[in-house]
């Protein structure tokens, strides 16, 4: 149970009117939002219960969907419509991690014949943003060229 001297900001969620897997829903946005929601232990395990039981039934029922044809078409269909209103933003996204793409592939490829000092003093540009991305650190090498 959370202590009471810990709520930022208390609320009696018994006092909303709601079905378990909405006041589930209540609690996990405002835990999100860093609020508190004053509770007993055995409302929030009736909260989680709940909902456990409402992801189950819709597994179920998805599983019992999917082989439909009309469901099945118009799944395609949406995809279809999302992937159309979404194709630039993939694009950008694409193009923007192209860039640490090919300098993750040239520190591999240096990294692979041991010549990481060769790739430090040769391009001490991408060595920097490497350093930045995290995937060496300055201590690893001796600093004078092989």
């Amino acid at each position: 149970m959370i202590h009471p001297q810990m709520y930022k900001t208390t609320i009696n969620a018994q006092r909303h009117s709601m079905s378990q897997y909405s006041a589930f829903i209540l609690l996990k946005n405002y835990l999100c939002m860093g609020i508190y929601i004053r509770m007993n232990q055995e409302k929030i395990n009736e909260i989680l219960e709940t909902y456990k039981k409402k992801l189950e039934y819709d597994r179920q029922r998805y599983q019992q969907k999917k082989d439909d044809e009309v469901f099945k078409a118009k799944n395609r269909q949406h995809a279809k419509v999302y992937y159309h209103k979404n194709k630039d933003k993939y694009k950008q996204k694409y193009k923007d991690s192209q860039e640490d793409k090919k300098l993750k592939n040239t520190f591999y490829y240096y990294r692979r014949l041991n010549r990481l000092n060769d790739l430090q003093h040769k391009h001490p540009d991408k060595w920097s943003t490497l350093l930045q991305m995290g995937l060496v650190s300055d201590q690893a090498l001796p600093t004078e060229p092989l």
